[in-house]
């Protein structure tokens, strides 16, 4: 009986072009988990030592004249200006449900609409932020997480997660 050289060596072509291909798509396969997994790492490293570096607890305020109507809860036509920058945490409407969003400092949020709505301040020309709060209707919508921007009546701010010492 004679054996075909030509299939054999096909045949040995073949299989050597197949265990190079799942050598390198197991290789493939190992740097991408590799790196998601520095990634989720690095990501919770960051979170606890900057984001949640410092927590400030709100304690509630309210001032009633006409020139000042910055108030924590917000309700009505008044309005709240961020004291640090970072992460607020607040609830909407007196419900359990914590919600959040991270905002600059000196950021105006004001309930319009029943949405909750933000205005950044401006800056002068010494460099100073100036929060207008003469125009209430310019505002835009606030991005919040863990809850919907709708059928707003009352926030009560809660806690600042923050690097900044205060």
């Amino acid at each position: 009986m004679k054996l075909n050289n030509k299939g054999f060596a096909i045949t040995g072509i073949l299989y050597t072009v197949l265990i190079l291909f799942l050598l390198l798509l197991s290789s493939l396969l190992l740097m991408l988990t590799t790196r998601i997994n520095r990634l989720i790492k690095l990501t919770d490293t960051i979170n606890g030592e900057v984001e949640n570096s410092n927590v400030i607890n709100i304690s509630e305020y309210s001032s009633d004249d006409n020139e000042n109507k910055m108030s924590n809860p917000i309700d009505g036509n008044k309005y709240f200006i961020t004291s640090f920058r970072g992460k607020y945490e607040f609830t909407i409407n007196d419900n359990n449900n914590i919600c959040y969003s991270y905002l600059p400092e000196n950021t105006l949020l004001s309930i319009s609409d029943g949405t909750l709505k933000y205005k950044l301040p401006s800056i002068d020309e010494d460099g100073n932020y100036i929060v207008d709060t003469s125009n209430l209707s310019d505002l835009t919508n606030l991005i919040i997480f863990d809850c919907q921007n709708k059928d707003i009546n009352k926030v009560s701010f809660k806690k600042i997660y923050t690097s900044t010492k205060g």
